[in-house]
């Protein structure tokens, strides 16, 4: 028995059987899903009551050994414990988990605090944490709030743009939902692309192309115009809470450079951007790989050395005497001259100090004696 189902511009028949089977297993996925995040969520507040105790915890996205966590605002909260170097526990968790559907999350005894500036302001005005700005003159506060404001509203908005819009690359959802089971991670990788995109357009996607030939150098070289050759973004002795997003939104882009490749080579443009994060990631994160360290390739069936030599001894030249003979010029070059031998009778007599006729007669020109030596020998044969 089939049902004909009149739809506009579509006629196709219908097995009742086919429809139910189809319609039983969507509301059993739906029914899976909601179940899911309702466990996620009792298990979350069960941990709020009985664990850690007088112990702030941070709930956060899971992160990789010797890597920072794929969200900025994640990777700023637990730098914020360490500049004050706070003891905290680590919980890895989903934004569903909670009731803004939000990560970071701070909690102290069971009280919860959202976000990554209000949960720690307000953990700060109850005594719990240290607060980071306290003794900061009010133009200084000024200043990193406008900072922090520029990189936590337009370019952390931006280098999202370019990881779930613009490139999106395959391997996102699996980076960002390993921890999830398949059949829920399937259902996600359908919403948070198009929810991403979606509130992304009502602000910083209207930009296009721009954000990355406008809005983001500009950003950039304002930050890196303010850092200047500082150890920390506002001057200051110590780190704030600007120093700590600044380096949570250039952790993620640099350690996962290859989900936002634009910003990533953006930020290489400034050397002491680098190096401001390079001296962070040294000091508060020792354990984390640096991407932009060289990193030399592993040879795989590679021969065997050849045997070392050692290099012969280099020959070291003598610096050149001052006494050293300077080149004369060829026109004042001493070249012996043979002289004809009534010359040289004459030169020695002179330095002899001789003087007598005959040496007066050798002084002739030679070629005169040679001639009447020729004209006696002709007379003699004649």
């Amino acid at each position: 028995m089939t049902t004909k189902l009149s739809i506009p511009l579509i006629q196709m028949d219908i097995d009742p059987f086919y429809a139910a089977s189809v319609l039983i297993i969507v509301l059993t996925a739906l029914i899976t899903v909601a179940a899911y995040f309702r466990y996620q969520k009792l298990t979350a507040n069960l941990a709020f009551e009985s664990e850690h105790k007088d112990r702030v915890v941070l709930y956060q996205f899971k992160r990789e050994d010797g890597a920072p966590s794929g969200s900025p605002f994640c990777t700023k909260a637990e730098t914020i414990l360490k500049f004050i170097g706070a003891e905290y526990d680590n919980v890895w968790s989903m934004p569903h988990k909670f009731e803004r559907n939000k990560v970071p999350v701070f909690q102290y005894n069971g009280k919860v605090y959202h976000d990554s500036q209000i949960g720690y302001g307000r953990l700060a005005e109850d005594g719990v944490l240290e607060d980071l700005d306290a003794g900061l003159p009010e133009g200084k506060q000024a200043i990193g709030l406008a900072f922090r404001n520029l990189v936590e509203l337009q370019l952390v908005p931006i280098s999202a743009y370019e990881r779930w819009v613009a490139e999106y690359p395959a391997s996102l959802h699996k980076f960002l939902l390993k921890d999830v089971p398949y059949p829920i991670r399937l259902i996600l990788m359908r919403t948070i692309q198009p929810n991403v995109k979606r509130g992304l357009m009502f602000g910083i996607g209207r930009y296009g192309q721009d954000m990355f030939t406008t809005l983001l150098p500009d950003s950039l070289k304002a930050i890196s115009t303010q850092l200047g050759p500082n150890k920390w973004l506002l001057g200051t002795v110590s780190p704030t809470t600007a120093d700590a997003s600044f380096f949570g939104y250039l952790a993620t882009n640099i350690a996962h450079g290859t989900f936002s490749p634009r910003t990533f080579a953006e930020i290489r443009r400034h050397p002491n951007i680098v190096a401001y994060y390079q001296r962070i990631r040294a000091q508060y994160w020792p354990e984390w790989r640096d991407p932009l360290a060289p990193v030399q390739a592993p040879v795989v069936n590679a021969p065997a050395p050849a045997a070392v030599t050692a290099p012969a001894p280099a020959v070291v030249k003598a610096p050149a005497s001052p006494l050293a003979a300077v080149p004369v010029p060829p026109s004042e070059v001493n070249v012996p001259v043979i002289l004809p031998r009534a010359t040289r009778k004459t030169t020695r007599s002179a330095v002899s100090g001789e003087s007598s006729n005959d040496t007066l007669k050798e002084e002739e020109p030679a070629e005169e004696v040679r001639t009447t030596r020729v004209l006696r020998r002709k007379t003699k044969a004649t």
